[in-house]
């Protein structure tokens, strides 16, 4: 805003749709500080007193190809080493990655019926999660909504927050894994675990033209000496 300029012009393309928003009062709250001189002095003295340790999440994306024409097939090795606290995989066409008219972020269950994590050989959970129960009598979407909320996160602190069942299914369809127990999605630190992460799908229908995409988020730390030269616990 310019000095003594008291309305901003919402514009449109429609003459009749611009509109403008008037300001009848403004105040403006400022906040001044002075860096003493002993402040960088005492950083300066902390630091050299040996290794400081700083925890940050790293976030690593990739793509899986499925391939083409099965109903039955395991990604492996979607995590191996150093297993992150937090997984969300989700499907995407092909189409959606040369067609500037589709929606890159739509993910849509792609006739998935169930599918199961694999934890250094052992599934989680027991039993598949069910995607498709048109044709079993039970809960099994219910239950697979359910686990998502819990793994995001939704049901313990958020329970208003996220998408709604239908809109999950729909085109918000994702598979989640949340490495701690309490299900906390990094909300404080774990001790980090080692392994191998797999992930077992089963269609309805052959799969045809269909990747997975992967985001993986980790806990690791930044070591900095003295000399101020720092160090990490990870390689890209």
């Amino acid at each position: 805003m310019t000095k003594n300029r008291d309305s901003v012009p919402l514009l449109a393309r429609d003459n009749n749709l611009r509109v403008k928003i008037r300001f009848r009062d403004l105040k403006l709250l400022v906040e001044r500080f002075r860096l003493e001189e002993s402040g960088p002095e005492v950083i300066n003295w902390y630091i050299k007193q040996g290794f400081q340790y700083y925890g940050i999440n790293r976030v690593e994306m990739r793509r899986r190809n499925i391939t083409p024409g099965v109903l039955n097939t395991t990604i492996p090795n979607i995590c191996e080493g150093q297993l992150p606290f937090h997984i969300l995989c989700g499907f995407n066409h092909r189409d959606q990655m040369i067609d500037l008219n589709k929606d890159p972020f739509s993910y849509e269950t792609h006739n998935l019926k169930e599918y199961q994590w694999i934890k250094n050989s052992r599934p989680y959970p027991n039993k598949p999660l069910i995607v498709n129960d048109d044709n079993i009598d039970s809960e099994g979407k219910i239950t697979t909504y359910k686990n998502f909320q819990q793994n995001m996160g939704f049901m313990w602190r958020h329970a208003d927050m996220g998408p709604s069942m239908t809109e999950f299914f729909s085109n918000q369809f994702m598979m989640v894994w949340n490495l701690p127990l309490c299900k906390c999605t990094g909300a404080h630190d774990h001790l980090p675990e080692r392994g191998v992460m797999d992930l077992k799908l089963t269609f309805t229908e052959p799969v045809r033209n269909l990747d997975l995409i992967v985001m993986a988020i980790y806990d690791n730390k930044i070591k900095i000496d003295k000399h101020g030269v720092a160090e990490t616990d990870f390689a890209i």
